[in-house]
Formats: C-alpha cells, structure tokens, sequence
C-alpha cells in the first residue's frame, strides 16, 4: 500500500462525515496530500483551540487541529462528546518507529523518512536511532532524482516552444538547477536533452528574440546592465555590490548551499548577461550602469564607473581577502566588491572526456569555498548594517576546440566562444553564427556554433563567450537582513 492511500484511509479523509483530525506528524503540508485534497475538492480547516473546531466544522467536515496537546487536557471529553476524533500517529503506521526519536529528530525529517519506508515496500519493520539517517540520506537522494526527472521533463518541453525572453530566462534557470542537482547525484545529463534545449535557445536569440528585454525597466530589470539602476532606484543608505566572475545558475546552486550554512539567507532573480558573454562587456557594463559604451574601443575603468553612478556616496573597490572587520568600511556608504572563486577555477579544472561535465569544477570550487574568507566577509557588510546585492556577469560552458583558432580577433583571452566585429567577413571563413548586437548598428557577435570554442582541436575548456543559458542567464540576489 501507498502512504497516501494508508494515510486517507486511517483519516477517512474521502469520507463526507464531520471528524476532528490529529495528526501527530502533520502531514497536511506535504505535496501528495495537498494534491490529493486539491483534486478531489476536499476541504478542510486547521483549529488551535476547541472554540475554533465548534465554529470551522460548522462549514467543514475536516477539521485538524494544530496541536495533539489539545487532546491531553479537559478539553478532550467536550471535543470527543460532540464529534469523530481521527488519529495519524506512531500506533497508525504498520511498522515501529523507536519512540525517542519521535522527541529528538525534526518532524520533517520523520515525515520523509517514514513516506520512504512505504516508498520502499516497508523495508524497515523497525526504525531506530542505527538506521533513521541512512534511510533519511536514500530519501533525499530519492527527491533529488525525482526533481531531476521533473526538470529535464520541464525543460524539454518549454525549449521547443519558446515564445517570449522570460522562457530563456526560466529554461537558464531550470537548466542550472538540474547540472548542480546533476553533481549531487554524480549523475549526467541526457546528451539529447541538452543538443535540443541548445538549438531551440539558438535559434530564438539569433532571430531577435531578447531584444525586447533591454527595454524593460530597472524596478523590472531582464538585463545586467541595469543592476545599479535598480540599486540607485532603491536608494539604500549603504549597500554592497559583489559580482561573483563566472557564476551561472548552477555555480549559484553551489554557493547558496554555502551561504544557508552560514544563516545568509537571499532572494534571487535571473537576468541576461550581454552577448558576447564576457567579462569585459558584461562586469563593465553592471558597475558602469552603461550599454552601448563597452561595446566601443574605448577601455571603461569600471571602478571609477561605479563611483560616477553614486556621486552621493562614498564609495570603495574591494577584492577578496581585503575586508578583514568592519573597521575597514567607516565611512564607505557604496561597497563594490569582487570575487574570482569561480573564474579560478574555471581555468584550473580538469575536464573529464566520456561526460564532459563540470564535476572537477564544482570540486574544486568546493573546496575554494571551504578556505575562503567570501562567508566572513559577507557577514561583516552585513553587520555592519549594509543592504548586499550578489549578481556575475555571466556564467561558463564546457566546450570543445574546434580547430578555429582567432585569438587576433578575441577581446580577452580567457574568452573563446565570443568575437566582437564591425563586419561579418569572417563568416566566409569559419563556421559560426552571427547575433546583431540590439542598437548598435554595425556591431555583431560572432559566435561559436554548438558548444565549440575557439581552440585547439578537440581541447577541452570551462570557458564562455556564447549564448548557451550556462553562459547567458546569471542570478541577481539581495540578501535578507
């Protein structure tokens, strides 16, 4: 028997009758049950006190109440005189759960840990302190593929019907999310779903199909280049500005499980880095606040940029390592701060040939945010009382040397997917695609085609420049004070 099935059957919950129901791991929350009631048009209410179940059942049949501690005081006879009491508790489920781990262990990890035994055909008739974590640990792993499944499903299916720059946006932000879940399983990714979802988002931006996003406006912000806007437009007494170099969604991923750990909570969005996705056009157009300047000749400084934008705050340029207390910030209203943790190891990584994934990557990323001051740091602005802003200028690519080395016409070295030019000559001699950069006339970017890059044949590299939504879409978070 399936939990749900049990569950509705202990708690007559199909059954029309009017019932108080208590349930001791309050199972009313979690998806399955919300769907089944949903389905079915069941309602229901949730009661704290006996006053409260007299007047909710009077429209409802399904009652629960909050607390079982209702039910071990006076008040008990009066609830059990005038209606059915239903019980879900320890003496419901058809295996045994040690009783000291009923007071000692979250009530989340016992629903988890008690729906995976059913899930499993009550693999443990007994569960105690010696296997409650083992089966905790399959349970998570069990969601965590079960996501997976559900995110390639979801990103299959809006990859080959885009209609709008939103469903770039949210294909990113699905996609990114499925690489670190990807990671954590030590599992890959269907080759096809990926060739399907990179085609599909090919062919929308190169026929124009972000432009409209550069018109939004900086309380609705699609693109990075409007990130100071949006912060002037807030107009916080002090802020931080920290720009993690290379960040993608699923880089993302990694650093927000770093940040829970240390109570840094965020709420996040995802915008457009500018194409060719590069630090140079990118990084320089967030703290310069500018869009059609970084695609010129003329060098931005974007440090003096950044103090241009706020002419009435002090401002200050740190890089990692240089905030060591909060004594190092008297008298800086404006913070901007960089870390390279992910270009870094972008470059060092060793690129596994059967999977060509990112794992070495996220270990060694891993293991920089393990040793790094970045926690201590964000906790200091935060102290000291600073709105803090996270954003990147773009994220990274596994790609693959196509034999078509142009390092004459690349901006930056590390970028080897992106050329920026004038004309489009260089399409008579090699394979690439051309995007018209919006508003700039005679501006294009040449772009490596599928996930190749400008570079010895068959070379492997974490690089970026190119428009796949690894490389494209890049998170903007403000931290929760």
């Amino acid at each position: 028997m399936k939990f749900i099935d049990q569950y509705i059957q202990k708690l007559d919950l199909d059954k029309p009758y009017k019932k108080v129901i208590v349930d001791r791991f309050y199972f009313i929350h979690d998806d399955d049950i919300q769907d089944f009631l949903g389905i079915n048009n069941i309602d229901y209410e949730i009661a704290d006190t006996y006053d409260d179940i007299v007047l909710l059942s009077k429209e409802n049949p399904n009652v629960f109440l909050r607390s079982e501690n209702l039910l071990k005081n006076e008040t008990v006879q009066l609830i059990s005189k005038r209606f059915n009491v239903n019980f879900y508790n320890e003496n419901s489920l058809p295996f045994v759960i040690e009783n000291s781990l009923l007071n000692t262990r979250s009530l989340e990890n016992i629903r988890k840990v008690i729906k995976y035994n059913f899930y499993k055909k009550i693999e443990y008739s007994f569960i105690n302190k010696g296997n409650f974590d083992l089966i905790l640990k399959e349970s998570r792993k069990s969601d965590l593929l079960y996501e997976k499944n559900q995110l390639s499903g979801r990103i299959r299916r809006l990859s080959s019907n885009l209609s709008n720059y939103d469903d770039i946006i949210k294909v990113g932000e699905m996609y990114g999310k499925l690489n670190y879940l990807s990671y954590i399983l030590d599992s890959d990714i269907d080759r096809e779903l990926v060739a399907e979802m990179d085609e599909g988002v090919k062919n929308f931006i190169l026929q124009g199909g972000i432009k409209d996003a550069f018109y939004s406006s900086v309380n609705n912000l699609k693109t990075v280049n409007k990130i100071t806007g949006y912060i002037d437009k807030n107009q916080p007494e002090k802020f931080a500005l920290i720009c993690f170099d290379g960040m993608g969604v699923s880089e993302w991923e990694l650093l927000k499980s770093f940040l829970s750990q240390y109570n840094i909570s965020t709420n996040e969005r995802y915008l457009f880095s500018l194409i060719p996705t590069t630090t140079k056009i990118s990084r320089t157009s967030i703290f310069s606040g500018q869009y059609e300047a970084v695609y010129g000749n003329k060098k931005i400084d974007e440090n003096r940029e950044f103090e241009r934008q706020f002419p009435e705050l002090s401002t200050k340029s740190f890089s990692e390592g240089e905030i060591k207390s909060g004594d190092d910030l008297i008298g800086i209203e404006g913070v901007k701060l960089i870390y390279n943790v992910f270009d870094e190891c972008a470059h060092g990584a060793v690129i596994n040939p059967n999977n060509k994934s990112k794992t070495g990557f996220f270990k060694m990323a891993e293991d920089y945010l393990l040793n790094s001051t970045i926690f201590k740091e964000i906790n200091i602005l935060k102290a000291c009382g600073y709105i803090i802003y996270i954003c990147s200028d773009h994220g990274t690519v596994v790609a693959e040397g196509n034999g078509d080395k142009v390092e004459k016409y690349l901006i930056e070295e590390s970028c080897k997917r992106g050329v920026i030019v004038s004309e489009t000559s260089l399409l008579k001699n090699y394979d690439l695609d051309k995007y018209d950069i919006p508003f700039i006339k005679g501006k294009y970017a040449l772009l490596s085609t599928n996930r190749h890059s400008f570079s010895y044949k068959g070379k492997l590299d974490i690089t970026h420049g190119g428009i796949t939504v690894e490389e494209l879409i890049v998170p903007f978070a403000e931290v929760e004070n």
